[in-house]
Formats: structure tokens, sequence, C-alpha cells
């Protein structure tokens, strides 16, 4: 679980401290995934709790916990 928390912190290609909408629609399309900017629509809605467009670090176990759910990711403890 931590080695992909921090991996989703590699996602925040500005350092700002948080996951923008661009910045999943990216990742979701540098690693094949297909319908991009679906994915990180529903990723965000999902994980985005205080509704500001942006996963914060608060936010990433919501964004992992739909990941498993939602896109069918396996995380391996």
């Amino acid at each position: 679980m931590k080695q992909f928390i921090a991996f989703v912190t590699t996602l925040d290609t500005n350092n700002d401290g948080c996951i923008s909408y661009e910045e999943l629609t990216q990742a979701i399309r540098n690693n094949g995934g297909w319908f991009a900017r679906w994915k990180a629509n529903r990723a965000l809605k999902g994980a985005d709790d205080d509704r500001n467009g942006f996963v914060d670090q608060n936010e990433i176990p919501n964004l992992v916990a739909f990941a498993e759910k939602e896109l069918n990711v396996i995380i391996v403890t």
C-alpha cells in the first residue's frame, strides 16, 4: 500500500501538493489506459471529498479505494 501511495504522489507533476484532473488524465494515458479523460473525471469525483477539483494528501486514500473498486487495480499489502 505504501508503494502505491508513493506512486500516486508522483502524479503531482507540478509539485503543488495536489493531483489535478489534467495530471490524472496524463497518468492514465502514460500507463496505456483507454478513456483517460472519462476515468480521470470519475476518479476525481470519487476521491475529491471537498470538491475543490484536486486530490490532496488527505484524499489519496480515497483515490486508492477508487482505483481498487472502480478501475480493478489490485493493491497487494
